[in-house]
């Protein structure tokens, strides 16, 4: 590295952040496309992401202070204000050959925003990413405190990890946050519904938002949004929220419509293969997502589910962001 570059680093702006995160499948994709709208604003897509985000995270839920010191975090989130990242191409399994070869050199949607965001300059940059839910304690000390949260009914979240057959090992991560201190709120225990994805998509409901709703009683100004609610009345709540984070006005509402989702034989954090529809479809109506773990799920599946999150999704849905 040059001495010129490293002045040219020295000097680049460091942006205002807004955080949207979540639980994967919570909706953070839609808040975060909904919030990036308008003059002096950009976005980031998913720098934690262990497969198409920063080279330096290493795996999914990096915890600071566990798999990556606190001075290297505190380090990579300015550099997330300066927009020198480092990100990997997000190549999956599923991707045939033509789509990876465009990839390495193209990217994935975190390289497309990013190069967005370097052309366009924007003032504030809403960092969109699921990956950031155990990282809210580090980003509030480092005085990003400008914070959403997006949850969703917990038996649709667990009937995307189903149908797409997510899962991550929650007792690894239940050990690498007690390595860093960081105490989640509510116990993740195992609800034994009889599919591992499922088990894992509760436990993670239960640890991530048990921690997030924990820090809440701190920090007053992370806001919690309801999937449904954002379906129901997106415009206004879209309006109310971005005037409570100091955002401008949207040029226009961004209001996902219904189409059919196309096949895919995605892939997971866990490596193992989707059936049915991709994980992301553009122009969704976000009323169907929450409605349709009934054609996945069994009753007792459900029955199962509802019995280990009802508190939990009280909670939250008590703290829910109005407009």
């Amino acid at each position: 590295m040059t001495a010129l570059t490293t002045r040219a680093e020295k000097q680049a702006p460091r942006r205002e952040l807004v955080i949207v995160t979540g639980l994967p499948r919570s909706g953070t994709t839609p808040m975060g496309d909904a919030l990036a709208q308008g003059r002096g604003l950009g976005q980031l897509y998913e720098p934690l992401n262990a497969t198409a985000g920063d080279k330096r995270i290493q795996r999914y839920f990096a915890v600071p202070g566990a798999d990556i010191s606190v001075p290297e975090f505190a380090a990579f989130v300015d550099d997330v204000k300066r927009l020198k990242l480092d990100l990997r191409p997000g190549l999956w399994k599923a991707d045939g050959p033509a789509r990876r070869m465009v990839k390495r050199v193209t990217g994935g949607r975190s390289r497309h925003t990013l190069r967005m965001a370097r052309v366009r300059r924007p003032r504030t940059l809403i960092w969109k990413d699921p990956f950031a839910l155990f990282t809210l304690d580090r980003l509030v000390d480092l005085g990003n405190d400008r914070i959403v949260v997006t949850f969703r009914n917990p038996a649709a979240i667990a009937s995307s990890f189903e149908r797409l057959r997510w899962k991550f090992d929650i007792a690894d991560l239940e050990r690498r946050l007690e390595r860093a201190g960081i105490h989640p709120g509510w116990r993740a225990d195992p609800p034994d519904t009889g599919s591992p994805y499922v088990d894992s998509a509760v436990r993670l409901y239960l640890l991530g938002y048990g921690r997030a709703l924990a820090l809440r009683d701190r920090y007053e100004s992370i806001e919690f949004v309801d999937n449904a609610d954002l379906a129901k009345n997106h415009d206004a709540l879209v309006a109310a929220l971005r005037a409570k984070l100091g955002l401008p006005p949207a040029p226009e509402a961004h209001r996902p419509v219904e189409r059919p989702s196309a096949p895919s034989q995605g892939t997971s954090p866990s490596g193992g293969k989707a059936y049915g529809k991709r994980a992301h479809v553009a122009h969704r109506d976000l009323s169907r997502v929450n409605t349709y773990y009934d054609e996945i799920l069994t009753p007792e599946q459900i029955q199962a589910i509802e019995k280990s999150t009802r508190d939990m999704h009280r909670s939250l849905t008590e703290v829910a962001f109005r407009p």
